[in-house]
């Protein structure tokens, strides 16, 4: 298979509480159920767990070619929008990103061969055998 592919492994809110989540009908949008209704202006944090398997550069430019290297944009998971109505994004479209502020933390594994390249500040970098460890943090604003 040549799509890519998100496979979450869990989802936590801020105290490490699982919560409840499910894809909705085209599988490309994750829906989060809070324990508590969020009221207006209030934020929260929400964990995610998950692996990306990319797909190759075959039909956008963005994926792995066939030299190994990697481009990405919009990969990650992002929360949706709400200002009176939901804008929801689907990574199904890479020229439509549509957020609002928000902190983001990833912990990036990768293999030795590569190297990373990211708009995101990485804050931390380590190596374990066959591989590599990166933190990456970005303060996004409204796009």
């Amino acid at each position: 298979d040549e799509r890519g592919k998100t496979t979450i492994t869990s989802v936590v809110d801020e105290t490490y509480n699982g919560l409840e989540w499910s894809r909705t009908e085209g599988k490309d949008i994750v829906k989060v159920t809070l324990k508590d209704i969020l009221p207006p202006g209030e934020s929260t944090k929400i964990h995610i767990t998950y692996k990306v398997k990319l797909p190759p550069n075959k039909y956008t430019p963005y994926g792995y070619d066939n030299k190994g290297d990697y481009y990405l944009k919009d990969w990650y998971l992002t929360p949706a929008v709400y200002d009176g109505k939901w804008h929801l994004y689907s990574n199904k479209n890479l020229e439509d990103l549509y957020m609002d502020v928000t902190n983001t933390v990833i912990n990036f594994k990768f293999p030795d061969s590569l190297f990373l390249a990211s708009n995101f500040d990485i804050t931390s970098e380590s190596s374990f055998p066959n591989g590599q460890f990166a933190q990456l943090k970005g303060n996004l604003q409204r796009g």
